[in-house]
């Protein structure tokens, strides 16, 4: 299925959206843990990842996106924003967030100063994420993620899934090998 069929705009926030993070709320069993990497295509361009888990670990939906240099503020911003209002379009409780951004999760837990460039970004963010738990994530342990990334990168494109079956065999074989790691 083709994103751009249904997909979230990302519009203007209400004038009355809060700027603040709110303490965790404890995990439930209907909600959500979204998986988030961006990273820089090269040409100009920025992509992210990222999938959608539910409380069991079992793929809810994945996606990948490709923003040209003047649509994007930030790669890892970009593939959170989509991910997150993805999230919002399909009625998902989001419980908490991995991002492979130290700066990002620091940022948005309030341990760092937003710049100036990315206050509008953040404000939509915070809006999104308010009794969400946002944990930084390192590279290697966001595989999945981080492929659907190289693979927005590689393509110039974006695609969700929301079978596993659908996924590309380079997604499966990230996701097979994340599970491997989480018997371990």
């Amino acid at each position: 299925m083709d994103s751009r069929a249904g997909t979230p705009a990302i519009g203007r926030l209400p004038a009355d959206a809060r700027n603040q993070l709110h303490p965790a709320r404890p995990p439930s069993n209907t909600g959500v843990r979204l998986s988030v990497h961006g990273c820089c295509g090269g040409d100009g361009g920025t992509a992210g990842g990222g999938i959608v888990r539910d409380h069991g670990g079992q793929m809810v939906v994945a996606f990948y996106i490709f923003r040209t240099a003047d649509m994007a503020t930030d790669s890892d911003i970009d593939g959170l924003l989509y991910g997150l209002l993805l999230c919002q379009s399909h009625n998902k409780d989001i419980n908490s967030i991995d991002i492979s951004s130290q700066r990002l999760a620091n940022i948005l837990n309030s341990r760092a100063k937003t710049p100036w460039a990315l206050t509008y970004s953040i404000r939509k963010i915070r809006v999104l994420t308010q009794n969400v738990t946002i944990n930084y994530t390192a590279s290697r342990q966001n595989g999945v993620a981080q492929a659907l990334c190289h693979l927005a990168k590689d393509s110039k494109d974006e695609h969700i899934f929301f079978h596993s079956v659908d996924l590309p065999h380079v997604i499966v074989h990230a996701l097979a090998a994340e599970n491997t790691e989480d018997r371990l």
